[in-house]
This record gives structure tokens, C-alpha cells and sequence, in this order.
């Protein structure tokens, strides 16, 4: 048969398929959403719209399967720099030093960097990227698993199934359909909320770093990020712990902000709403006026972002 089947086309399911491709002549991915044809948010990333990047190793193995892919986003507005020489990292209310650390990575936004490596391996020869298929099952024979049954069409035959669906996987009831004991699962509650806006930028914000860390301290819950990103944009992600309130109306956002440690964060225009994350790993609209003000450390690329987790519910 020689055919992988994937269950998510997200970043997870996306290279493990550039990593089956190798092994097999065919490589089926499935994903329940619909799938833009252009870098776009969608509703199966809830997280699309805080900030997101690459550290120097998931840039170098992502590079090997796919070779070439960092200078492409590059190429289409992605920022690339040292992460210890180019970032402004606080912990504990103190800077850390910097240097040349020769660990290379990326800033991109979500769409950005899920959409061109979307793009990379629905090209890649024997693989197929289905949007909109739902998988309801798994098919079995003599104790193992042969393939995977549709909501709709003909049952999907394979050697390997590999889900990577995420939080909503359905694979421990699939399990206990079959009969096999569902593994056994271990939860930490991290129970931290995000928030996130973006910025317009001014050159020579953030005196030339790509992006500044703040880490939140038992004495101050809440901490933040501000990244660079393209077209004079700044986010702004503060980030709590010890239930802060969620940061959900616009006008309060650059107070709470600045209130953790905020020196060297000034007030901008905000370029448009932004968004606030209700529990970890989601989103909702955000509340208030549009025309309210932002915070954004200084920054000096074209555009940057501010994400803010913003606490514990």
C-alpha cells in the first residue's frame, strides 16, 4: 500500500508529513477546516493572532525538511536575527546580557509561516492536503491499525495514521472503540490567559531589537512581548499570572501593560482592535473603542506586535 494518512494539517501535521513523505509513496493529510488559499487566520487556530516565531532549532530542523523555507518568509516579510544578540530579555527585573550566539531564528506571523509551509508540502511529490474532512474513526485488522473512516466518502486505507488534531483528538475514544485501554493521560494546569494587540510603529522604536521579553515574577504576575513585524506594526502581549482581569476593552490595555515593569513602553495609536485570549490557547473579539491608545515598547522594524498573556483564570 505503502500510504501514511495525518490527521491536522496544522504546523504538527504539516511536518510530519514533510517527514513521511520520505519513508512513503503517498501521504494523505486531513483537516477539518477550511484551509485558505491565502495566509490568512482560521477558525482551527485559535491562537493564529499572537505573536509567533521560530527558535534556532525547530528553524534548522523545519529547514531540513524543507529546505530553503526560512529564506522564503524571510522573502515574504519575516524577520531574521540572533536571539541572544537581538533580543531584550527581563527576568526577574534584571537584563540579561547579550551576544553573539550564532542561534538564528525567525519572527513571522501565524499565517504566514502555517500558510508557506502548507504551500511547501502540498507540493512535495505523493502528498495531498485535504481540507474539510472530518475523521470519525480508525479501521482495524488483527490487532492493528489499517486506515481511517471518513464522515463522509469511502474508508481511508493506510499503513500509518498519525494524528495530530491537537487538544480535540479523538484517538483515546477511537482506541476504546477497537478495545484497547485508552493511554493514560497526565494534566498540568498551567491556566494562563493572553491577550494581544497590534501597534503601529514608529522607526527607531525599541532602539533596533527584534523583540523584547519581559517574564512575569511572583511579585509582578503579569508579564509581556513586544515583536517587530512588517509594515510598521508593533504587538503587544502582556502576560499575567494570579487572575488578573482579562484585558478585553482597548483603553486599558497600554495602563495594565505599562503597569508591569513598563519602562521604555510609550503610548502609540493603535492601529485596530486586538485580541484577547479567554483561557490558554483561544481567543475572543476584543471590547471597546478602536481609536483608544496602545502601548509598545520601542521598536524599529517596519511592523511589530504585542502579545499579552495577561493572567491565570
Amino acid at each position: 500500500m505503502d500510504h501514511a494518512v495525518v490527521i491536522g494539517a496544522s504546523m504538527s501535521g504539516l511536518l510530519a508529513a514533510a517527514a513521511l513523505h520520505r519513508l512513503f509513496g503517498r501521504v494523505t493529510v486531513l483537516d477539518r477546516d477550511t484551509l485558505p488559499t491565502v495566509d490568512a487566520h482560521r477558525r482551527g487556530v485559535a491562537q493564529s493572532r499572537h505573536a509567533h516565531g521560530l527558535l534556532a532549532k525547530g528553524r534548522e530542523v523545519i529547514d531540513e525538511l524543507l529546505p530553503g523555507l526560512s529564506a522564503e518568509l524571510v522573502a515574504q516579510g519575516a524577520i531574521r536575527g540572533d536571539l541572544q544578540r537581538d533580543a531584550r530579555h527581563i527576568h526577574g527585573g534584571h537584563r540579561l546580557a547579550r551576544g553573539d550566539s550564532g542561534l538564528s531564528g525567525l519572527l513571522a506571523s501565524r499565517p504566514l509561516l502555517e500558510g508557506q509551509i502548507r504551500r511547501r508540502v502540498s507540493a512535495l511529490p505523493g502528498v495531498r492536503v485535504l481540507a474539510d474532512r472530518i475523521a470519525t474513526g480508525l479501521l482495524a485488522q488483527d490487532g492493528r491499525v489499517t486506515g481511517v473512516r471518513p464522515a463522509d466518502g469511502e474508508p481511508i486505507p493506510a499503513d500509518l495514521v498519525v494524528d495530530a488534531g491537537g487538544r480535540g483528538s479523538r484517538t483515546p475514544f477511537w482506541l476504546g472503540e477497537l478495545g484497547y485501554e485508552p493511554p493514560r493521560e497526565e494534566r498540568v494546569v498551567i491556566d494562563v490567559r493572553y491577550g494581544t494587540r497590534e501597534f503601529r510603529r514608529r522607526p527607531g522604536d525599541l532602539d533596533g531589537d527584534l523583540v523584547v521579553i519581559i517574564a512575569p515574577t511572583p511579585e509582578h504576575p503579569r508579564g509581556g512581548v513586544a515583536e517587530r513585524r512588517a509594515r510598521r506594526r508593533a504587538p503587544l502581549v502582556p502576560k499575567p499570572g494570579r487572575r488578573p482581569a482579562p484585558l478585553r476593552a482597548l483603553e486599558p490595555f497600554p495602563r495594565r501593560a505599562a503597569g508591569d515593569r513598563g519602562r521604555g513602553v510609550r503610548v502609540q495609536p493603535a492601529l485596530r482592535p486586538g485580541h484577547d485570549g479567554r483561557r490558554a490557547g483561544g481567543e475572543g473579539p476584543a471590547r471597546g473603542g478602536a481609536a483608544a491608545a496602545g502601548v509598545l515598547p520601542p521598536d524599529r522594524q517596519d511592523r511589530g506586535r504585542a502579545v499579552g498573556h495577561h493572567g491565570r483564570r
